[in-house]
């Protein structure tokens, strides 16, 4: 590939996927800006005067830059430079909000205020492994050499967090436990989903319940699982009143469904009733927070879609598309009626099941940052402070103590 299909693939990343491409030579001199016209040689300026180019790239990694901003360096060759420095970024971790924060990002003090808001547009909201898949690609572009996204991000947390094989080898040892004996934390994910009134999710409960992992409640198989479905009835309907159903309407329904547990016949009757159960008691709970809410339909859904996506990319743009409104508009209907914007609203969420995670389940901070959908550990830790005033690690210890406390009061 010739330097000029580099540049043409170099600007079409850029262009796609809404990223700032430099490349600088040893002295620091631009040699290349992809899509210039959209990203100025100024975005880079705040990681030049921050950092040391050079040795960035040297041990070439995913760099946090404030509470916004992450880039990566590394040595390469480019055109009749033999040696220079790709700089790729800067990405989002999460986009400011509107009240001045903008003028927190690294490249601010360089670009005008009317020109920052609309370069601030232009560029998009990664998460780490998105964001190392471009890396990765970049750099087999530019240097021949493949490095694999998962390495590229292994070595960005392995001074964090434990590093992704670890993580991977504790998921599996979890789901082989769960083969043999009960697994809380997945019970209690479960239940959350009822109390939120995520009616998909919730519907993996029944699954969860169906995989033997509670031992023999009894000889008889049908038995068994009638036993199993009256259990599992018993704690979503509870989980159904945490999340602010009438204890009289939950009541209600879960004696509707165990007396057709006992008319019922066999274990595959039982466990269809149980997941009509589930499916029925976190619709209406779901229907009661979005009634209290007084939200327009189109706002309901969004919400939906935001509360069922926590873990991807949320973006206001589909969100806005899907509604059948112009941006613009959805955006001020979104934080007239939720009374906060789009991505306020995302980031309390993702807290807000965060803090459930670190009460009921002993998921580590990395696995509750890649289930939520934070860019990595480091800015989930880091926002989590700023949200709730500690640490993940001072909250779950705080919660656990409180429990402790309360449990011997009793």
């Amino acid at each position: 590939m010739d330097n000029l299909q580099i540049k043409d693939s170099l600007d079409l990343i850029s262009e796609v996927n809404h990223l700032p491409v430099f490349i600088f030579s040893a002295d620091k001199k631009l040699i290349f800006e992809a899509n210039k016209e959209i990203y100025p040689a100024f975005l880079a300026q705040g990681f030049l005067n921050s950092a040391d180019l050079m040795e960035a790239s040297q041990n070439p990694r995913i760099l946090l830059l404030g509470e916004y901003e992450e880039y990566y360096v590394f040595p390469t060759s480019f055109a009749q430079e033999k040696k220079c420095y790709c700089l790729i970024g800067p990405a989002f971790l999460g986009k400011p909000n509107q009240d001045g924060e903008e003028r927190l990002l690294s490249f601010a003090s360089f670009i005008p205020k009317p020109s920052l808001t609309s370069i601030i547009a232009n560029i998009d909201t990664f998460i780490s492994s998105s964001f190392a898949q471009l890396v990765s690609l970049i750099r087999l572009l530019l240097t021949g050499k493949f490095i694999p996204p998962w390495k590229i991000l292994e070595i960005a947390e392995k001074n964090l967090t434990p590093s992704f094989e670890e993580i991977q080898q504790t998921i599996e040892d979890r789901f082989s436990e769960g083969k043999q004996k009960y697994n809380y934390d997945q019970e209690q994910q479960a239940l959350q989903a009822v109390r939120e009134g995520r009616t998909a999710e919730a519907e993996k409960l029944a699954r969860f319940f169906n995989h033997g992992r509670f031992g023999v409640l009894s000889a008889n198989p049908n038995k068994d699982a009638l036993y199993l479905c009256i259990c599992l009835i018993t704690l979503v309907t509870r989980a159904a009143m945490q999340g602010g159903l009438n204890p009289a309407v939950a009541y209600a329904m879960s004696d509707e469904y165990i007396l057709k547990l006992d008319e019922a016949e066999n274990a595959t009757s039982y466990v269809a009733i149980s997941q009509a159960f589930i499916g029925e008691i976190t619709k209406k709970v779901h229907d009661s927070k979005r009634k209290n809410m007084n939200y327009s339909e189109a706002i309901s859904r969004s919400v939906d879609y935001i509360q069922n996506n926590l873990a991807s990319e949320l973006s206001m743009e589909k969100a806005a598309k899907d509604s059948g409104f112009s941006y613009r508009y959805f955006s001020r209907l979104f934080k007239k009626e939720v009374k906060m914007t789009f991505s306020q609203f995302v980031k309390k969420e993702r807290i807000e099941r965060a803090k459930n995670a670190l009460a009921y389940t002993t998921q580590s901070e990395a696995e509750i940052s890649f289930a939520l959908g934070f860019a990595n550990p480091s800015y989930f830790i880091k926002t989590f402070r700023k949200v709730v005033g500690e640490t993940p690690f001072a909250y779950r210890e705080r919660i656990l103590k409180e429990g402790t406390l309360a449990k011997e009061k009793n």
